[in-house]
This record gives structure tokens, sequence and C-alpha cells, in this order.
């Protein structure tokens, strides 16, 4: 078992200490590709290997390929996102309503929006968040004409535009919403929501299969 998990192959001991020393010269993107190549290279030799003497090394070899191979996309997509701020991906044309409209107004905003709460507005500054729940059982309560305040949530996540994106999924708690107003000096910019989020992740998903 020592043995085979010093193989110079990703996700074994061996793989990470060859990207080590490969990394003194290169980037550590660069070293990963090139660890997991010869990993998979090593991978297709233990099949063949396993067709004419011992059948488990088409296991181990499988096992191999598909770690090797999983390593390199999870280390592309880091590297291409790490220096993407908020900023760079941020919505600045979305939907919002002004903290002095009723609930009747904010009904004819929310169809143009598909995050699952609108953004409510006093001037430039970020008065809060109100649910499409709220705005819809207020209209089934027959309150549309209810002042919007009445149903504001106040207590917002807000981020600001120079955080990295790294950062703000390292933030995100389990069932927390995704929809983050993006806000400087108490005036927000734009808002970062799951759609923005799948967009990015989908998109270096995508740059990352082509490039293995």
């Amino acid at each position: 078992m020592i043995d085979l998990n010093m193989i110079p192959a990703f996700p074994m001991d061996g793989g990470r200490m060859l990207r080590a020393l490969l990394a003194f010269n290169m980037s550590r993107n660069r070293a990963t590709q090139i660890a997991a190549s010869i990993g998979q290279f090593l991978a297709i030799g233990f099949v063949l290997m396993g067709l004419f003497y011992n059948p488990f090394l088409i296991f181990i070899g499988i096992f191999v390929y598909l770690g090797a191979g999983a390593e390199a996309r999870h280390v592309s997509i880091t590297e291409s996102v790490k220096h993407l701020r908020v900023k760079d991906f941020m919505n600045t044309e979305y939907p919002w309503v002004s903290a002095e409209a009723t609930m009747a107004d904010a009904a004819s905003i929310v169809i143009e929006s598909r995050a699952p709460e609108l953004v409510v507005r006093d001037g430039e500054q970020l008065a809060g968040l109100v649910s499409h729940t709220s705005i819809i059982k207020a209209l089934q309560q027959g309150e549309s004409g209810e002042p919007i305040k009445k149903y504001i949530r106040r207590e917002v996540k807000a981020v600001h535009p120079d955080l990295s994106f790294l950062e703000l999924i390292s933030t995100l708690q389990s069932g927390d919403r995704l929809i983050f107003p993006v806000v400087q000096d108490g005036k927000i910019l734009g808002l970062v929501t799951e759609t923005e989020l799948n967009n990015i992740h989908g998109q270096q998903q995508l740059e990352s299969t082509e490039g293995v």
C-alpha cells in the first residue's frame, strides 16, 4: 500500500509530491496539469498490464485516471476564479422598488426578478429586501395598498465589490438565501444571486474540461 501511494499520480501522495517539485519552476496550475497527464499515462499502463497479468490493476488504473482528471479540473477552476472580484460579475441591471412604494407596486415589479427577494432602495441606499412570498401573501390578504416598509427584511448580508469570488463562496452557509446586495459606503452598486454564481461555475467547468 505504501508503494502504491507513492506512485507519481493523483490522487496518490506521490502525485502531490510530483506537483510540488514541478511548482518550483512553474505555476501551480501548470504543474497540476503536467502531473495529472503523467498520472493518466501511468493509469493507462496499469489498465494494459491488468488485461494481461493482474485484473486488479485495471481497477487501480481507472481509479488513478479519474482521480488525476478530477484534481486537474478542480485546480484549474480554482486558479481561474481566484482573481475574480464581486464587481466583475455582479448584476447592475436588477429589479428594485422604492422604500416609499406599496406592495401593489412591488407586485408589478417582482415579475421581472428571478431572485427570491426584491431589492428595496431608499434613494441609492439599500433599505432591505422583501420576499416574493411576502408580496404574494399581502396580495392574498387584501393588503396590496400597504406600505412595503412593513414587510422589509432589514438584516441583509451585503458584500463589498472588492470581495473575491472565493471569499464569497467560503462565507456561504447551508440554507443561506443566495442573494447578496453589493454595497459600498452605504450605496448599493449591484446584486449577486444564484444565477451569477452558477454562470461562473458553469463557464469555468467548461473551460477546465476543454483544457484538460
